[in-house]
């Protein structure tokens, strides 16, 4: 199960959500299709380094919740600082949005790196917050996420 959203976390930001309709008109013997197609690309990712988010609690995610989590991952991923070092950690933490957007019960699920790098990661969660309120689609209030933080050497390619 978490190997699956796992999984989908890393390849939401990759993905380029496209959505549309059509609409056909018939008059007369003329028949005319317009299609309206509106693309959404996930943001870049800053940097060399990977932030992964993932709900610990959905089984399956709606488009409203995978929009949620590419926000809160982009977010995440533009604002953590991690600590410089010369080889590749991790640190990866649970936390709890609620409705409003706050982020409550930070702590770190498991880690590679150093307390100081732990404790950065743990700190850029902390005050990244207040994030975007959590969307109805969320049942559970205050919702429990899951992000790693994965630091890559300058010069290392991340894959």
């Amino acid at each position: 199960m978490r190997l699956s959203v796992l999984l989908c976390s890393l390849l939401i930001p990759a993905a380029v959500m496209v959505t549309g309709c059509s609409k056909t008109d018939k008059v007369g013997d003329k028949t005319t299709t317009t299609t309206t197609t509106t693309t959404t690309e996930a943001a870049k990712p800053v940097g060399p380094h990977k932030v992964m988010v993932s709900p610990v609690s959905e089984h399956s995610y709606t488009p409203t919740q995978q929009l949620y989590c590419i926000d809160l991952q982009n977010r995440l991923a533009e604002g953590w600082r991690p600590l410089k070092s010369d080889h590749r950690y991790s640190v990866a933490v649970e936390f709890s949005i609620t409705r409003p957007g706050y982020c409550t019960d930070v702590h770190t699920v498991s880690a590679t790196g150093g307390q100081r790098a732990i404790e950065r990661t743990v700190d850029s969660v902390r005050t990244l917050s207040p994030f975007a309120p959590l969307p109805a689609d969320f049942k559970d209030a205050p919702a429990p996420f899951r992000c790693d933080f994965i630091y890559y050497p300058e010069g290392t390619p991340s894959k």
